[in-house]
């Protein structure tokens, strides 16, 4: 709003230009708000804390670079130059900074609310030049053999450091003697690059078209390659149709497939099963003989029966056959199978066979 007041162009209807300025017309400064204290010798500006600080009122601290609305007076002179005074609130506790300029030390002077944060180091450690204080100096301008002394010094220092001054600027104009070839080259290599990182985008793109990928598809790399053939594929051969048909029965055909039941066998697990049963026999015979085992028992049954076997064909004349001999309740018979699926099959086949003779 005060910048959009600044660039105002209004001028009331009862304004003219012997009446001064606007600012004189409405009674108001040009600073604006930033003058409410000017009458105080007080203007108001942004000041930026020169260095990190701690503050005295609520012991948090407050870093280089932080910026307040500081009041600023003129507090004293240091020869022609004036000696400004900074008085600020801390934004987090609201407690009164005070600071000067320090015109001697080129610096400033914390008065009172913070203190200042020590970092103090030792200038041949960090490898920058100290510079000597004022007594050092006096002493290089009165002293005449401490003058030559340090000057026999520095030139030592000098001869030392001068191989690794050449180095540093051969190396440098190796760099910058000719930016343009420098530059040259730099964008050579660079389009070279790009056209590679944008085959690998189109081939990558391509993949995930053809794939139907909702991720990205980064290149392919060595690391990649290697991890590739690392990994064991153990190849298996396909199934063939003998090993379906013992799979399919051997397994069953009414029991339903409990939720997590286990999965059928594998083709492994077939030929091992088929391989084991070959040792066992050769011929493949077993499975005939179990089949037909039972139509035998049958069989021995049926012919072990002491009753009489009867046919229609014995009573042309007759159409109900005779009533069987009673039986002999002290005669044990045998036991005969369940005259259902094949053991009824066998039963009507001794039936004919006897009917036959």
């Amino acid at each position: 709003m005060a910048d959009r007041r600044a660039t105002n162009k209004y001028y009331p209807p009862d304004w003219d230009p012997s009446k001064g300025s606007l600012n004189t017309f409405v009674g108001q400064h040009p600073l604006r708000d930033r003058a409410r204290k000017l009458d105080q010798g007080i203007l108001v500006i942004r000041f930026e804390m020169p260095f990190d600080v701690w503050c005295l009122h609520c012991d948090k601290h407050i870093g280089m670079g932080v910026r307040f609305n500081a009041e600023k007076k003129k507090i004293a002179m240091y020869y022609t130059s004036p000696i400004f005074s900074f008085r600020m609130k801390c934004h987090l506790c609201s407690g009164w900074i005070e600071i000067h300029t320090d015109h001697k030390n080129a610096e400033f002077e914390i008065i009172s609310g913070a203190r200042r944060r020590e970092t103090e180091y030792d200038a041949e450690d960090i490898g920058v030049i100290d510079l000597k204080d004022d007594k050092y100096r006096a002493k290089l301008a009165d002293d005449a053999l401490f003058k030559l002394e340090h000057e026999t010094a520095d030139a030592q220092r000098a001869q030392e450091a001068r191989p690794r001054i050449e180095q540093l600027m051969d190396h440098s104009d190796q760099f910058w003697k000719d930016p343009y070839t420098l530059s040259q080259k730099l964008r050579k290599r660079f389009r070279t690059e790009k056209r590679v990182r944008e085959a690998d985008a189109a081939d990558s793109r391509a993949i995930q078209t053809r794939h139907g990928f909702l991720f990205d598809v980064l290149p392919a790399s060595k690391d990649d390659a290697e991890a590739a053939k690392a990994v064991d594929w153990k190849h298996r051969d396909p199934e063939t149709p003998e090993q379906k048909r013992l799979r399919v029965e051997a397994s069953p055909i009414f029991v339903k497939k409990r939720k997590g039941s286990a999965a059928p066998a594998s083709a492994d697990i077939i030929r091992a099963a088929v391989s084991k049963g070959r040792d066992k026999d050769p011929f493949g015979l077993a499975g005939a003989y179990s089949a037909a085992q039972p139509l035998q028992d049958t069989r021995k049954a049926v012919l072990a029966d002491p009753r009489p076997k009867t046919s229609r064909r014995t009573h042309p004349s007759s159409s109900v056959p005779p009533d069987p001999p009673p039986a002999d309740p002290a005669a044990k018979r045998p036991s005969t199978p369940s005259r259902s699926g094949l053991g009824a099959l066998a039963t009507y086949s001794s039936d004919d066979s006897a009917d036959a003779k």
